[in-house]
Order: structure tokens, then C-alpha cells, then sequence
């Protein structure tokens, strides 16, 4: 069983029979909610803070905003992680003088989920394959979108100007373009936010999962009887 397409696929290309494989994409643990009241220009980071997650890659696109004059966003860090990477985060952020970068480390989940609410979006920059990771699907669940790296199993989750937007791995410059494009257009992130929950309640409902789940028992049941 595999959260995402995405994993299937790979697994397929490393030798593995299709057919011993069920799609069943797991469901958003906070309640599909649209916040109108948006606090304009903050944006959040929330997962794992550790280098093959990409933090430095979103500070330099902060960075290069701010050299483009571009000072008015807010960026929330929230989670823990590698003590020596968040260090050279820290240190990064002080040599740049980003004072609009705040490391707000492990949150509860309510606390979490109101932070999500209220940013405009939220970015994931990884540089690795995630596999449908739980960030994304709270962010989409609170009609946050989700700007992210172009590849593993975003593409499940981010349509290009709906819930969110694909940028090149790794790539600061591209990154900080998809950041200013949402940043200066309000009207669009409020139609984003809107199809963030529409998309969530559509495809990761706890009711959607439960069926495909129990349909894929049913099936391993009648196999076995025959």
C-alpha cells in the first residue's frame, strides 16, 4: 500500500510487479477549514529542519527577495531537527541581516494548525523524494498553498495555480519568483485557498481513505477464501 503514485512508480522501475501494489492516499489530520482573515505576507515553513529538507534554499530565495527590496514577507520556521543545520541556518539569517526569518521550533498540533490558517502559503523545498508528507496535506487542509519543489509526489498535490506551485529543485532564484508571484497577488491566494480545501476534501478525506482501505481488505479477503 503507497500514499502516492508517485513511490509506485519507482518501485515499479526497480523491478517490482505493478500488481502487488494498492494507491491509497493517506488523509489530512486537521479539519478542512478556510481562514478569509489571512495575515498578508507571512508565509511558514513547517516540517523536519534538517538539509536534505532544503531549508537554506527557501532563505536564500527570502534573501534574494530582500535584495530585490522586496522586505514585507514574514517567515515562520516551525519544527526541530539537526542542531548543526539550524545553527548554520541562524547564522545565515544573522549575516543577511534577515530579521523577517523567525525559528519558532516544535509546535502542538492546535497551535500548528492556526499558524497554517493564517499564512498565506506554505513552502516545502526538498530535495529529496518525499512521499506525500503530512505537511503538505495540514497546509492544503487549511487553505494554505503549498509552494514546493518539483518532483517525488508534489505533482499529486500542487496544481499549478490552484493549490499551490512547482519550482525547480534547489533553485533559490526560481523559488523566490514563485514566492513574489503569490505575495503580490492577493486575489489569487484567496482562489488558491479556496481549491486547497476543495482539493483535500475531494481526495484526502478520512471517508476516502476508509473506503479505499477497506476496499483493498475486501479483495485480500476473497483472494485468500478462493
Amino acid at each position: 500500500i503507497s500514499p502516492s503514485r508517485f513511490l509506485i512508480t519507482k518501485m515499479v522501475e526497480g523491478g517490482y510487479a505493478k500488481d502487488k501494489f494498492y494507491h491509497i492516499p493517506t488523509f489530512a489530520y486537521f479539519p478542512q477549514q478556510l481562514n478569509v482573515n489571512k495575515i498578508h505576507n507571512q508565509i511558514v515553513y513547517a516540517c523536519r529542519i534538517e538539509y536534505v529538507k532544503g531549508v537554506h534554499v527557501l532563505l536564500s530565495a527570502v534573501n534574494i527577495l530582500k535584495k530585490n527590496h522586496y522586505t514585507e514577507l514574514k517567515l515562520k520556521i516551525a519544527g526541530n531537527g539537526e542542531e548543526k543545520y539550524i545553527a548554520s541556518l541562524k547564522f545565515f539569517c544573522s549575516k543577511q541581516n534577515l530579521h523577517n526569518v523567525e525559528f519558532i521550533g516544535n509546535l502542538k498540533k492546535n497551535i500548528l494548525q492556526n499558524l497554517l490558517q493564517e499564512s498565506t502559503f506554505s513552502v516545502i523545498p526538498s530535495l529529496w523524494y518525499d512521499n506525500l508528507p503530512n505537511s503538505a496535506l495540514e497546509s492544503l487542509s487549511c487553505g494554505t498553498p503549498v509552494i514546493a519543489s518539483a518532483h517525488g509526489c508534489f505533482a499529486e498535490l500542487v496544481k499549478e495555480e490552484e493549490t499551490g506551485s512547482l519550482f525547480k529543485p534547489g533553485d533559490a532564484d526560481d523559488l523566490a519568483e514563485k514566492m513574489k508571484k503569490l505575495l503580490i497577488n492577493q486575489e489569487q491566494c484567496v482562489f488558491m485557498s479556496r481549491k486547497s480545501v476543495e482539493f483535500i476534501k475531494q481526495q484526502h478525506s478520512p471517508e476516502l481513505h476508509y473506503e479505499n482501505l477497506m476496499s483493498v481488505v475486501k479483495k485480500i479477503i476473497s483472494k485468500k477464501l478462493i
